[in-house]
């Protein structure tokens, strides 16, 4: 088993086919040599024949003689006479008569070795014809005896095969043979005509195993390539043998079901793929539009920042210029509630800057300062208005100490109430303004 494992399909049918050329020789030789053998059987059963009618005629005489009709010796004259007659085969096969001595008592196809001894005969090959004959019978009623001899009329030898068999009452040997030349020839042309057979079934074995081993080596060596083909990743090589109703076409079936499952695979790789382009583009399409969306608000921050800081340098300006006014229009205490008003005009500004900061980040932080510098000013403005206040207060505790001292206490006193008051009416919004 192991060697037909090492074996391929080629090597292996042609193992076969030898098998069977050697079995076809063997059965034509077989074959041949029953039909050979069969024909000699046929020939000695023919010879048989002969002889038994030559001994019947013998036999017929010899109940003459028994009976008294004719005497012995004039009963085989009677014979050889008969004997001399019978001719077969188109007068080419004759019947010889020999006594149990050798001692020639018909022969047709040579009248004159009647008498004379017939014990020294050999073939061309130094076997003794009439010894064999002799010998045959001496155990036997009936002998087959093969040897070569001349044809009638010719000196070269023959193949010839003889029947002989002991006629008791006479102690006689009767005898024929035949030529088997054309036996054989008979046999050589059946076995050319068996061997012809042969070849010709064995050409058409020849034939079949190839288109078989072309057929299956064919099948299996493009089975293989695509199956290659598959491993290699084209699932989209063609498994035609999936078709085909033999275990070639199970395997190919087989590998259609691999074939598919990549096909499958693949296609589940292409849609991972896919969705992770889709994924990678939408994500991308996203961070634009944040992007997008960032830079729009950005620039909405830094357009309202721009704004708010251009108002805010405005409102510090007028609030600058405001103040400068106030102090020199009023000398302290006008400018204190210009101050207040500026204030209270500048908050809506400066809330703006505030929520703008907080929005943009950094870029609100110079409307931030310009808003401590508008509260620095307001600052300034309280302080300068206090002192100028606590110096009108001061001028007027002098004036009533002078009025009092002249006499004119209870006005100044009256004058210091009426300061007082006008002083704190006059400080409330600062205090408001401080709130």
């Amino acid at each position: 088993m192991n060697l037909l494992d090492r074996l391929k399909i080629k090597a292996k049918l042609m193992v076969v086919l030898g098998l069977t050329a050697m079995s076809l020789i063997v059965a034509v030789l077989l074959a041949a040599s029953v039909l050979h053998q069969k024909m000699m059987d046929e020939r000695i059963g023919k010879l048989r024949g002969i002889v038994e009618t030559a001994m019947g005629l013998a036999q017929a005489l010899d109940d003459e003689v028994v009976a008294g009709h004719m005497s012995r010796d004039d009963a085989i004259v009677r014979l050889r006479n008969q004997m001399h007659a019978m001719w077969y085969d188109g007068h080419k096969d004759y019947i010889f008569v020999l006594d149990m001595d050798g001692i020639s008592i018909a022969n047709a196809a040579d009248p004159k070795q009647v008498g004379t001894s017939r014990a020294g005969l050999k073939d061309v090959n130094g076997k003794p014809i009439t010894g064999s004959f002799i010998k045959a019978l001496t155990t036997a009623d009936e002998g087959v005896v093969d040897y070569y001899y001349p044809k009638p009329g010719q000196t070269d030898p023959m193949a010839k095969v003889s029947v002989v068999r002991r006629f008791k009452p006479w102690n006689m040997i009767f005898g024929t043979g035949v030529y088997i030349d054309d036996l054989e020839a008979e046999y050589h042309s059946a076995l050319l005509h068996l061997g012809l057979a042969a070849l010709a079934l064995l050409a058409i074995v020849m034939t079949v195993v190839f288109f078989i081993n072309r057929n299956i080596s064919g099948s299996l060596a493009t089975l293989k390539g695509r199956m290659a083909k598959l491993a290699e990743g084209d699932v989209t090589v063609a498994i035609d043998e999936a078709t085909r109703g033999d275990e070639i076409g199970d395997m190919a079936r087989a590998v259609q079901v691999f074939k598919e499952n990549a096909q499958q695979m693949q296609r589940l790789r292409d849609e991972q793929e896919e969705m992770k382009q889709k994924a990678e583009f939408e994500k991308r399409q996203a961070m634009a539009d944040l992007a997008n969306a960032f830079q729009t608000k950005i620039r909405g921050i830094v357009d309202a920042l721009a704004h708010s800081a251009s108002a805010m340098q405005t409102t510090a300006r007028s609030m600058a210029e405001t103040a400068d006014s106030a102090r020199q229009q009023s000398g302290g205490g006008g400018s204190l509630r210009a101050a207040l008003r500026i204030d209270r005009r500048d908050r809506p500004a400066c809330r703006a800057g505030l929520d703008g900061l907080q929005e943009g980040g950094g870029r609100g932080r110079a409307h931030q300062r310009h808003c401590r510098g508008a509260r620095r000013v307001r600052s300034e403005d309280r302080r300068s208005g206090g002192a100028h206040q606590r110096h009108r207060l001061s001028d007027q505790s002098a004036r009533a100490q002078r009025d009092h001292r002249g006499g004119t206490r209870g006005r100044g006193r009256k004058r210091l109430c009426r300061g007082s008051k006008r002083g704190q009416i006059a400080g409330q919004p600062d205090r408001q303004g401080d709130r």
